[in-house]
């Protein structure tokens, strides 16, 4: 029997990353990256097609399906992406336009949520009943896996980025004050130490501010492993907000594990440090050490190819 691969599509606010990934072992074969277009539906769908082509013509391999991960709010049935803050796009009908193109089946999701799949199917979630996964990244989104099935209530379960830490906190994108995004993503991160720099508080920091270079997430980490103390304030700052959302989660879930992903976590040892440091109580704190994973992942290709074995389990 011919060995069977998936094509994974990823489509972010910048780029659009897809790529054929082994549905067996996980294992992403090749990869390609388009900036995304900025003038709506047709050039996005456009761009999508071009991509899933190149793949094609490149392999010889059979291709069983398509999953495709996109920022913001879908109609899964239907395949149908309605809505994102930071893409021009509105009610695009992605399946049909792939069916149409390639006759080929696709299954379309939120990309945080193909995210949680890829983690189940071939990451730190496989083999798992029941984790949670958290997407530290520009913002802060989540997944949640109950009894080896994706849980998304009415469409929109796994909100973790809006989780409310700090009543008093500044206000966030979604219209409420003290989220969690709003506190500890990576443009809060890099908002709080700009602030500060801004005041002329003294860091290793002001020479790129005085440059009027970008001050980013990274770059506070950054400073902050070589111990610049306004970084490292910024940083526990983060880890204070996001030890008071597990503690939440945990209380509320106790799941096996907490999965960290994202361009944030990719500083797991100052990220996880901080966490530690601010548990509410020692146990609470020898639970995080018990729970916490990160990602091995820095695409969501895979977690998109993933979306179609999830959903084809349930047929």
């Amino acid at each position: 029997m011919k060995q069977e691969f998936l094509i994974g599509v990823d489509i972010g606010g910048t780029k659009i990353a897809s790529g054929l990934v082994d549905q067996v072992t996980g294992e992403l074969i090749t990869q390609l990256q388009y900036e995304t277009p900025k003038t709506g539906n047709d050039s996005i769908l456009s761009c999508v097609g071009s991509s899933i082509q190149k793949l094609l013509e490149q392999t010889e391999k059979l291709v069983s399906g398509i999953g495709i991960g996109i920022a913001g709010s879908v109609n899964r049935a239907e395949g149908i992406a309605l809505s994102a803050g930071n893409l021009n796009f509105r009610k695009m009908p992605v399946s049909e336009y792939i069916w149409n193109r390639f006759q080929l089946q696709s299954f379309l999701e939120n990309d945080t949520n193909a995210g949680t799949l890829g983690e189940k199917w071939f990451g730190q979630g496989k083999g798992l009943r029941d984790f949670v996964y958290i997407a530290l990244g520009t913002g802060i989104g989540g997944g949640l896996v109950f009894d080896g099935k994706l849980y998304v209530g009415k469409g929109h379960a796994g909100e973790i980025g809006h989780m409310i830490v700090d009543p008093g906190g500044g206000a966030c994108v979604c219209g409420l004050s003290g989220c969690i995004e709003s506190l500890a993503s990576g443009t809060a991160i890099a908002r709080q130490a700009l602030e500060r720099l801004q005041k002329g508080e003294p860091s290793s920091l002001q020479e790129l501010f005085k440059l009027r270079q970008p001050v980013t997430a990274k770059e506070v980490f950054n400073a902050a492993e070589l111990g610049d103390s306004l970084a490292l304030e910024v940083v526990e700052g983060a880890g204070h907000y996001l030890a008071c959302t597990l503690t939440t989660l945990i209380n509320l879930l106790d799941p096996e594990v907490i999965i960290f992903s994202g361009s944030v976590s990719r500083s797991r040892k100052l990220l996880l440090e901080s966490i530690l440091q601010a548990a509410p109580f020692p146990r609470m704190r020898e639970y995080f050490t018990q729970v916490l994973r990160f990602s091995q992942w820095t695409t969501g290709i895979i977690g998109a190819a993933s979306v179609v074995l999830d959903r084809r389990s349930m047929e």
